[in-house]
C-alpha cells in the first residue's frame, strides 16, 4: 500500500487508495477488523463524498469519469435550486464524515451520493467546460486534472507514517506465518 501511495501521491488517486486500504484490511480476521473498522470510518477524509468525485475524473474507465461529470453538474442544479428556495445564513460548508460501505466493491460505491457536495476544486470550471468535457473526454486530461493532479492526498508527515506503520506491522506478523 505505501509502494501505490508513493507512486501515485495525488488528490485524484485519494479515494482509490482509501478503497484499497478497505479491500486488504478485509482479509485480516474478525478480531482484527474490530480493531480496524473504526479507525478508517474515523480517519476517511480521502473518501470524503467530496472527494470521491476528484477520483472519479481520473479514472481509467471512461464510464466513470463520464458519471463524474454527470453528478457534478447535477450538483450544481440542486444546489442553485437550493439556494433560490432557502435563505442561507452563510457559506460555510461543514466537514462531516460519511458512513462508508466498507464492503463496497469500487471505490465510486464507498459513499451514498443522496448527501454530496460538489467539490470544492471543480467549482472554478463552468457548466459548459464540464459538459463538453462528458462529450470530449480529452478536456479532462487537458483542462480539468493538470490543475488538480499537483494538490497531494495526504500531508508529508501522513506519507512518513504510513512507512513506519507498514514495517512494523511487517515485523508484528512475520512470526505469526501471515
Amino acid at each position: 500500500m505505501w509502494f501505490k501511495i508513493k507512486t501515485k501521491p495525488s488528490v485524484i488517486y485519494g479515494a482509490q487508495h482509501f478503497h484499497q486500504s478497505i479491500v486488504l484490511s478485509r482479509y485480516l480476521s474478525s478480531d482484527l477488523k474490530d480493531v480496524i473498522d473504526p479507525v478508517i470510518k474515523r480517519n476517511g477524509c480521502i473518501g470524503h463524498p467530496e472527494n470521491v468525485p476528484i477520483s472519479m475524473l481520473a479514472d481509467d474507465r471512461n464510464s466513470i469519469r463520464k458519471l463524474a461529470l454527470r453528478r457534478i453538474l447535477k450538483l450544481r442544479k440542486v444546489k442553485r435550486s437550493a439556494a433560490t428556495t432557502t435563505i442561507t445564513t452563510n457559506n460555510i460548508r461543514i466537514f462531516i464524515l460519511p458512513a462508508f460501505d466498507l464492503c463496497a466493491m469500487d471505490y465510486v460505491d464507498l459513499i451514498k451520493w443522496e448527501n454530496v457536495t460538489e467539490p470544492a476544486l471543480t467549482e472554478r470550471f463552468s457548466d459548459d467546460k464540464i459538459t463538453e468535457a462528458i462529450v470530449s473526454t480529452t478536456i479532462i486530461q487537458e483542462a480539468i486534472l493538470p490543475t488538480i493532479k499537483g494538490l497531494p492526498c495526504h500531508p508529508q508527515a501522513a506519507e512518513r507514517i504510513v512507512k513506519v506503520v507498514t514495517e512494523a506491522a511487517a515485523d508484528h506478523l512475520e512470526g505469526t506465518g501471515l
